[in-house]
């Protein structure tokens, strides 16, 4: 049996089995026969309760797990996805009553014990159960068990099976390149079922390219209009103040991504094109499942680092009541605009406004030195301008940014973009503040970050002794993806970084380390040839995001870490269902032999999925102050503050 779980528990379920004797099955054809003529009964007998685990699959387990069959097989070797745990309540968290139901989950495992399995009839989502009941008579813990979540009869193939029909066949999931496979996407020879570039209507990259249009920088003072002024876009981009974002990272960020162009004739020549397709399918299933777990409720969205609107597509095929994005960056969020605009009849209430999240706070009051304060935002409204305007979206300055006071959200949203926040801890803790408040009781926060696990493991793999180097203008840097992605740190930030417990710098809070913040580091990732004007796809610093600072973080502002997949565990969890497979087609992750290649597969492991949900209410008391000692809300001058 496997251990009891150390981590706290993540649903509760019924375990229950059919009324009637159950049969007993020796073939995975005899399986495949009772699953087309199994009873659909609701007569049920309740064996025990039991919990499951952060192991457990997306979407989440349902409430009922029902018991129909018995499994006796005498090779029980078969290439299925890893279990995960279901237990009872043990002592000492246990009550009495507690003791009852797990001696009844006991029971249950001892009268089943001369059998392999327990056959679990399929969910809504068609995943089916193997309990596991006996494992090599071992009973040193008859607490809990593995439950092995199917998708697939192919998965219970024996192993021998599967490696004799693999040299015969050809399988149609698609399986990652190992290092021993390497895909020439400029010279491999053509084969059928060839890719094709992309059209207008596919999915939007995950990384943009950089045009070589420059852009003029103007004289401008740090004042803005007052609320009710009419100013546009437009002309804000134009004057380039360096004030607009207080913060160095946010104001690079706007001023870089403003200037980007995602024309269609580079896209499909990128070196990374099917890695930034892989990227976006990870997004999509990340808001497939949230969609799945909410039901057919249409569903309140904020979007945070939205871009130009690249991710609308995939929410829209869900239902919205209301979607706010933001981000930074000016440029962007007016073509999110027009973006909009074309999605007009699935988006009932549309919202984009410009705000640093490290800083900003929209629709909430922010507690100042001078008092509360409700910041006005650059904004504009789909649902405020008439249906048949064409001409440039117009940003004004709105109080809240498009968001009331009373406005929540059932999911947030923030992809390959919560590493700007972590530059300060002062930033961190303001966007999980932000999120908190804004987030309803149950709501979900969803994040696609660098994964800093898989970062130290490659600076570990350089050998260096950084507290040993004496050179520290002499940066360390990894090199990926046959020198297309490069990642560079400065000594000084590694040996914080590799600090031992004694030097680490302890924060307020009793669970946050200081030297969680502040990793700088910087992050190229080239998309053209070398040589191409257009061959950064992402040229910023940015900053680490350890696991350990997300978790604390979250968890001060009554969020919990749901669960976290590095890309390839992601692939790994999602891959053989079958909207997941398809849509690997459908947006071009493929390329034209049917995979991705070795190098854009070894540079998609830098980044993880994460996901939280919101477990108790927060109230934000904690004063924002500016570094200069005053609080200057964004978008107003000195003489409109506390307006």
């Amino acid at each position: 049996m496997p251990q009891y779980p150390k981590t706290p528990a993540k649903a509760k379920h019924d375990l229950c089995r059919l009324k009637q004797e159950l049969p007993v099955l020796f073939s995975l054809k005899e399986m495949k026969a009772f699953f087309q003529q199994h009873p659909k009964t609701t007569d049920l007998v309740k064996i025990a309760s039991v919990y499951s685990y952060l192991d457990a699959p997306e979407p989440p387990l349902s409430r009922t797990l029902v018991v129909a069959a018995y499994i006796h097989w005498q090779n029980e070797e078969f290439e299925g996805p890893l279990p995960c745990t279901l237990a009872v309540a043990v002592p000492p968290f246990a009550t009495p009553l507690h003791e009852q139901n797990a001696h009844a989950f006991r029971q249950f495992l001892k009268e089943s014990s001369k059998y392999s399995y327990a056959l679990l009839l399929p969910d809504k989502y068609q995943r089916w159960g193997l309990l596991r009941l006996s494992n090599n008579d071992d009973h040193s813990n008859d607490s809990v068990v593995s439950l092995h979540v199917l998708t697939s009869w192919s998965q219970l193939e024996p192993k021998a099976l599967k490696q004799e029909t693999t040299t015969t066949t050809t399988t149609e999931l698609w399986q990652p390149p190992t290092p021993d496979v390497e895909y020439d996407a400029y010279n491999n020879a053509t084969t059928t079922n060839l890719w094709q570039p992309p059209t207008e209507n596919d999915e939007p990259e995950a990384f943009p390219t950089i045009t070589t249009a420059t852009t003029t920088d103007t004289t401008n003072t740090r004042k803005r209009p007052r609320e009710d002024a009419q100013q546009s876009l437009e002309t804000t981009l134009n004057q380039r103040d360096t004030t607009f974002h207080q913060d160095a990272s946010a104001a690079a960020a706007d001023a870089f991504y403003s200037k980007l162009d995602r024309t269609l004739q580079h896209r499909w020549q990128s070196q990374i094109y099917h890695m930034r397709n892989y990227n976006g399918w990870v997004k999509a299933m990340q808001i497939q499942h949230f969609y799945a777990s909410f039901g057919k409720k249409a569903a309140r969205i904020l979007d945070l680092a939205c871009g130009k609107g690249g991710d609308l597509t995939k929410w829209t095929l869900g239902r919205i009541q209301n979607y706010v994005g933001m981000d930074v960056a000016r440029g962007s969020l007016q073509d999110a605009a027009k973006r909009a605009r074309n999605l007009r009849p699935q988006l009932p209430r549309c919202t984009f406004s410009c705000a640093d999240l490290g800083a900003n706070v929209p629709g909430r009051y922010k507690q100042t030195r001078n008092g509360p304060q409700l910041e006005s935002l650059l904004t504009w409204s789909l649902h405020r301008e008439a249906s048949s305007l064409s001409s440039e979206p117009v940003f004004t300055f709105q109080k809240g940014g498009g968001i009331g006071l009373d406005d929540a959200f059932d999911v947030v949203s923030i992809q390959f973009a919560i590493h700007y926040m972590m530059s300060s801890e002062k930033r961190a803790k303001r966007f999980f503040r932000t999120v908190s408040q804004l987030l309803t009781k149950g709501g979900k926060l969803l994040v696609t970050t660098m994964d800093a696990r898989v970062v130290v493991d490659h600076l570990m793999q350089t050998g260096c002794d950084f507290h040993a180097i004496r050179d520290e203008d002499d940066p360390v840097t990894i090199r990926l993806g046959d020198g297309l992605c490069q990642i560079q740190f400065a000594v000084p930030v590694l040996r914080r970084l590799f600090a031992t417990d004694h030097e680490s710098e302890e924060s307020n809070n009793a669970n946050i380390n200081q030297n969680w913040f502040g990793l700088e580091y910087s992050f190229t990732l080239l998309d053209g040839n070398s040589n191409d004007a257009k061959a950064d796809a992402v040229n910023l610093p940015e900053w680490l995001s350890p696991l350990p600072a997300l978790e604390a973080l979250a968890e001060s502002v009554g969020l919990e870490l749901e669960s976290v997949h590095n890309f390839h565990e992601f692939y790994e969890q999602n891959h053989e269902k079958s909207a997941c497979q398809s849509s690997l087609y459908t947006m071009n992750v493929l390329n034209r032999n049917g995979s991705i290649s070795a190098t854009e597969w070894e540079i998609s492991r830098l980044y993880c999925a994460l996901q939280f949900v919101k477990v108790k209410d927060y109230v934000d008391n904690e004063i924002d102050e500016d570094d200069d000692g005053e609080t200057v809300p964004h978008g107003l001058d000195e003489s409109q503050e506390g307006v």
